[in-house]
């Protein structure tokens, strides 16, 4: 692959990632955007356009129908300027286990029962102390957790997620509508900023800096990983590469445990801290075992300098793949090498219909860099 088309491709990759995440942004942040795009109310045949007025303030919901890949999902939300981040739920068996190994740390209100149900997804203890002693703020909490799975606060808006919400709900108007008032109630016990404060939750906001810092990496190696193996294997590609990823293991593997364990560390002792290692230990893990295998690949070919080997085979075998928007077509040649039963690779629909079993084929190879051999070309016919 040239290496300016390899740079636009990554330049492509990065533009579309960075779009993709400002359009979900504003999305998650303008209610009624969402709104819009998933066609008002839906099946709340019980609000007035997806909007319910509670005491004066707008409380908008949207239903997303469950999907192949996704369940079904009820967003319920309040817009304002809340000057903080966090999120509340139900604590989980997992989040316990995270405690107790020192990954997460939770505030504490010292009360048994609220600490030991709901997990703070916040690190700032003057805040959460601030609007959950209220008169009967964990009281609203609460009520709103019976019906949703989560409240978060998140700067612009207070939202409720209800997830899997069944379609057929019409039972639980009375606990939606409940709900809704328990928010509105909650936030009007919010804080309220000092001068010049820009947010109540500095120590949140820095931590999700760090989360989001690491969890980015992470997908870097991914898209690193990929990019670095459709790259050697299209320019590259070798005779055995399983072999080749045997040997990368030896690479990829401790570079794999040195960023989990880093991450581990660096993560630990704040109350995202779970969610976030989980995501960044299997996606960076993931990725950099690719990218060990397609940086050997690009290494072994890339910087080979042995001569050129003639090959001389016969087709043995046709064959057709079909994935969901596309196919390919196959040919297997005998093998040149006793350490390999038989070569296969990929031709075009043309070259595929033209060549029929035992017609000739010459392949050319070089012995790479790392001795793993590598096919420069394949003509047959």
């Amino acid at each position: 692959m040239c290496p300016l088309v390899f740079f636009y491709f990554i330049v492509f990759i990065l533009f579309a990632a960075v779009a993709i995440a400002a359009v979900a942004q504003f999305l998650m942040s303008n209610p009624g955007a969402m709104a819009l795009l998933k066609g008002g109310s839906g099946s709340l045949s019980w609000l007035n356009n997806g909007i319910l007025d509670v005491e004066g303030q707008k409380v908008t919901f949207v239903y997303r129908s469950a999907s192949k890949n996704s369940p079904s999902r009820l967003h319920a939300s309040l817009t304002g300027n809340f000057f903080a981040h966090a999120l509340f739920r139900t604590e989980s068996q997992a989040d316990r286990l995270a405690k107790g190994i020192g990954l997460c740390q939770e505030i504490q209100l010292f009360d048994p029962a609220f600490d030991t149900a709901v997990y703070v997804e916040c690190d700032d203890q003057a805040f959460i102390s601030n609007l959950l002693n209220a008169a009967q703020a964990k009281d609203h909490l609460k009520n709103i957790l019976k019906t949703f799975t989560s409240l978060e606060i998140n700067g612009a808006a207070c939202s409720m997620v209800k997830t899997p919400c069944d379609a057929a709900w019409g039972a639980y108007d009375q606990e939606m509508t409940a709900a809704a008032a328990s928010m509105v109630a909650l936030t009007a016990h919010m804080p309220s900023p000092e001068p010049g404060q820009s947010s109540a939750t500095p120590l949140t906001d820095a931590n999700r800096s760090l989360t989001a810092w690491f969890i980015g990496a992470a997908f870097v190696f991914v898209v690193g990983g990929i990019v670095s193996i459709i790259w050697g294997f299209l320019s590259f590609p070798p005779v055995a590469p399983g072999k080749i990823f045997i040997l990368s293991l030896k690479v990829s593997v401790l570079a794999a445990g040195l960023f989990v364990f880093y991450a581990f560390h660096a993560l630990k002792g704040t109350s995202i801290a779970l969610r976030a290692f989980t995501v960044t230990a299997f996606a960076g893990g993931i990725g950099l075992l690719l990218l060990g295998w397609g940086g050997m690949i690009l290494v072994n070919g890339a910087q080979d300098v042995s001569e050129k080997a003639l090959h001389h085979v016969r087709i043995i075998g046709k064959y057709i793949t079909h994935s969901k928007n596309s196919t390919s077509y196959h040919l297997t040649t005998t093998a040149w090498d006793p350490d390999f039963a038989d070569y296969r690779f990929t031709v075009s629909s043309w070259d595929y219909d033209r060549i029929n079993m035992n017609d000739p084929c010459v392949i050319t190879t070089k012995s790479g860099l790392l001795k793993f051999e590598w096919v420069v070309s394949h003509v047959c016919g």
